[in-house]
């Protein structure tokens, strides 16, 4: 993990007109935040969905600034037409200018939680260093993202924090199209199924969008895909049928377009295949085979010239991912278990070779001396 570097606010000239502008001491909250936008940069530290999901992490710190390059530049757009301007020069932490002087806001250092499971078979959390944060309980859990992981609870779906505390009462049932009910969290939202068909034609299902609070910006409809938001649009697919529920377009299982967060068609449903938008640009395919050609659009539907398209998505390159702190390791291949769906035998290892956490009865088939040896009690 790189050291944190600290910021200097520099001032720089606007795009937005300075009437605009506004001041504040913090950082605004994540549901005053319409949308971040970059800037520019030498360096990208954050996409705006990446800093947007990781605001109300941010905590006030009162180390002094010093001047360090490269910077990234960017703004805060609020729901009240307003904007707030920041300045990043790693990857930990912003600066705003509270018109009073500079303010830097560093970013907790979240540890990632890992999935766990007791000998019942329930899951739950552990920290880098094995230990327990959320004890097993939920029948099935998954990744955390942007402070949320949907968990299953009997028969039904919702999401926790972390915690451990239902946040999201669970209200999505599994379907048997096997599509997932409860979708991660991004830009403040997540896709939720609730119900999945099959049919001879092509499959679908009701999918719509709920906020952090559970509610819906986007109401359930047919659909054969429903994507996450990112940079502010969704790509929707349409699942069109007469009044008999034949679906209309038999030889095209794929028309989808993008839709904002009011579920308005910003991009009309024309297009064959299309990617998530990177820095305002999309590549998409208006046909099937043999016609494969894909071209680059903005967020206006227009066409972008290749070479400026691709020249503006690699602005936006960040450095690798880093290696996730823990791996988890199968150790031992079970062919008779005592019960059904026993899991086998893992562990988490650590960047030191040493395992912080083994599956439950571990001890009961793997030699001692290399617990010993290998593993580490948090």
């Amino acid at each position: 993990m790189r050291n944190a570097l600290l910021l200097l606010f520099v001032a720089t000239t606007s795009v937005t007109p300075r009437a605009q502008e506004t001041r504040i001491s913090e950082l605004p909250r994540r549901d005053q935040i319409a949308r971040v936008e970059i800037v520019r940069g030498l360096i990208p530290w954050y996409t705006p969905d990446e800093l947007l999901s990781r605001i109300s992490e941010y905590y006030p710190t009162g180390e002094k600034y010093i001047e360090r390059q490269p910077f990234q530049y960017g703004r805060f757009i609020l729901n009240s037409g307003k904007t707030v301007e920041w300045r990043a020069a790693n990857a930990f932490s912003i600066a705003i200018n509270t018109g009073s002087g500079e303010k830097l806001f560093k970013l907790n250092e979240n540890d990632p939680l890992f999935l766990v499971w007791d000998k019942a078979g329930k899951e739950g959390y552990i920290n880098s260093r094995g230990q327990t944060v959320i004890k097993p309980q939920f029948d099935k859990v998954t990744d955390f993202s942007e402070g949320l992981a949907a968990v299953l609870i009997g028969e039904k779906w919702g999401y926790i924090n972390r915690g451990g505390v239902v946040i999201i009462k669970p209200r999505w049932k599994p379907n048997d199209r096997h599509t997932a009910a409860a979708n991660p969290f991004k830009e403040g939202t997540a896709v939720v199924v609730e119900y999945a068909t099959w049919a001879e034609d092509g499959d679908s299902y009701f999918c719509g969008y709920i906020d952090t609070s559970g509610h819906y910006i986007v109401k359930p409809q047919l659909r054969r895909e429903c994507r996450a938001f990112n940079e502010g649009l969704a790509w929707v697919v349409t699942d069109e049928r007469d009044k008999d529920g034949v679906r209309v377009k038999k030889d095209e299982l794929n028309w989808g377009g993008y839709i904002d967060k009011k579920g308005a068609w910003i991009i009309k449903p024309a297009l064959y295949r299309a990617g998530d938008f990177v820095n305002g640009i999309a590549r998409v395919r208006k046909y099937s085979y043999p016609e494969e050609k894909w071209y680059f659009i903005d967020k206006s539907g227009s066409s972008i010239p290749d070479k400026e398209a691709i020249g503006r998505q690699e602005a936006l390159k960040t450095d690798p991912k880093a290696k996730p702190a823990l791996v988890l390791k199968r150790l031992k291949l079970l062919t008779i278990g005592e019960r059904p769906n026993s899991r086998n035998i893992y562990g988490y290892e650590n960047g030191s070779g040493k395992y912080v956490w083994l599956s439950p009865d571990a001890e009961r088939h793997l030699d001692e001396a290399w617990i010993r040896e290998n593993f580490r009690s948090p």
